[in-house]
């Protein structure tokens, strides 16, 4: 089951990616963040799923230490990149409700570059700093994790006090809040007609924000 997961996985957010660049009419900003949620979702399921496959397989359950700091690294990283775009995904679909004359000198192809940009940066500095202190800090103990790519589960290792390294980052739930913005101006319409297609055009992003942080709540 776990091995079907992984090429299904697999399968669907290459195909994503591949059918984007090749139709031009998949060429819009909603498709350039989507291919980078796909690249997102690739990076971690490359990170985990073959390590895992081969402890469901093989005798050894163990890890070498660069393993568990790269999943951890890569695991942290796509999370917070993840928030951040769902975020310029809400920001897309804003203008497109809002400023649906504008939409295309706002929203061109050098915006959405940046835009993408500033969130893997963005999620790039916010799992540095965090996952580095938590790797430096002294282990002790038994090490049995019932995974390994989650600082909060590694911090389960150390030794002494880990309140610090487990503050809730900010701005997690940024595309959450900006998905209610979405929902607020489509619901502000006159008609039922442009609210009804105003709700149409951002559903996709609110069913991803659904998903993504319905879980994880």
């Amino acid at each position: 089951m776990a091995l079907l997961s992984y090429l299904l996985t697999l399968v669907g957010n290459i195909s994503i990616i591949l059918f984007s660049l090749v139709h031009s009419r998949l060429q819009t900003p909603m498709y350039f963040f989507l291919d980078n949620l796909a690249l997102l979702d690739l990076s971690v399921t490359c990170a985990i799923m073959p390590h895992l496959l081969a402890n469901l397989w093989g005798p050894d359950k163990t890890t070498e230490a660069w393993g568990c700091i790269l999943q951890v690294y890569i695991f942290s990283l796509a999370a917070c990149t993840e928030c951040i775009l769902l975020a310029m995904m809400a920001i897309d679909r804003y203008l497109a409700i809002c400023q649906p004359l504008q939409y295309t000198l706002i929203m061109h192809p050098w915006v959405c570059v940046q835009m993408a940009a500033a969130s893997w940066s963005s999620g790039l500095a916010n799992s540095v700093l965090p996952t580095t202190l938590t790797l430096q800090l002294l282990l002790c103990g038994q090490h049995i994790l019932d995974n390994i790519y989650k600082v909060p589960v590694v911090n389960k290792l150390v030794c002494r006090d880990t309140s610090a390294n487990e503050l809730k980052r900010g701005g997690s739930f940024t595309g959450g809040h900006f998905s209610t913005f979405i929902v607020r101006a489509a619901l502000k319409l006159p008609s039922a007609e442009g609210r009804h297609k105003a709700l149409s055009t951002c559903s996709y992003n609110l069913v991803v924000v659904t998903l993504y942080f319905g879980p994880a709540i």
